[in-house]
């Protein structure tokens, strides 16, 4: 399974986001869970910070917005858990997954509304 996390350098939410992604990365690499962070486009400044940071997963520096537009990033932290047949089994979501979620994932678990997160929709007329 991998977590795939779309940031920017200029996004507070996603610098704070960062390090419970490097635990998660800690936590689930020897248990399967692969991490990838991509930055929104090639700059010194996250390559510089991520080093600062002693961040061990994958960083990748992507120019252009195909990727983004691919997995249609709206904003800025975009997560998603995608199984080992590539299929987004979670995601897009602004917050990173629950322990909880990423466990039942490696597990071999379809997420149940007691693993995922409640969401809200309109109400239909």
């Amino acid at each position: 399974m991998v977590l795939v996390v779309f940031w920017g350098i200029r996004c507070r939410r996603c610098l704070d986001e960062l390090p419970e992604v490097q635990k998660l990365h800690e936590l689930y690499a020897e248990r399967g869970l692969k991490v990838v962070a991509i930055h929104s486009q090639k700059h010194d400044k996250a390559k510089s910070y991520v080093a600062e940071q002693k961040y061990t997963f994958p960083v990748g520096l992507i120019s252009g917005q195909r990727l983004f537009e691919n997995y249609l990033v709206r904003g800025l932290p975009a997560c998603y858990l995608i199984d080992k047949e590539g299929h987004i089994v979670w995601g897009p979501e602004r917050d990173l997954p629950s322990r909880l979620q990423v466990e039942a994932l490696l597990a071999g678990q379809k997420l149940t509304p007691a693993t995922e997160p409640v969401r809200t929709s309109p109400a239909t007329p």
